[in-house]
């Protein structure tokens, strides 16, 4: 489920929905699969983006599982390479469902 399998078989739908999965669950060892090499994360609303590599990814989930958050994916949708999702995150730190868009999924050769 990397860029560096075959990009021809890949359903960047399918895996974005897995991330999604394991995001909810806090499943890093779902995540080192699914994120091989790095991770760009972008919110439309606000135009915030953040990129992680691996690393960075799997520490940021760490903290993130100290706040026992719920996502809940709303609308997933694939637009040519990039997959897009509005997703709902609900956690004790903020105590408020929060709607975010996140997400974008392109594999780079």
């Amino acid at each position: 489920m990397s860029c560096k399998t075959s990009t021809n078989n890949i359903d960047k739908l399918d895996i974005a929905k897995q991330y999604y999965k394991a995001l909810d669950n806090s499943d890093d060892s779902a995540m080192t699969t699914l994120v091989s090499d790095s991770i760009t994360i972008k919110e439309s609303e606000t135009d915030y983006q953040e990129h992680f590599s691996q690393k960075g990814y799997l520490e940021w989930l760490k903290w993130d599982s100290v706040f026992d958050p719920t996502y809940e994916l709303l609308e997933i949708v694939q637009e040519n390479d990039i997959v897009k999702a509005k997703v709902s995150k609900t956690d004790k730190r903020t105590q408020l469902k929060l709607v975010v868009c996140l997400l974008v999924y392109k594999c780079y050769a």
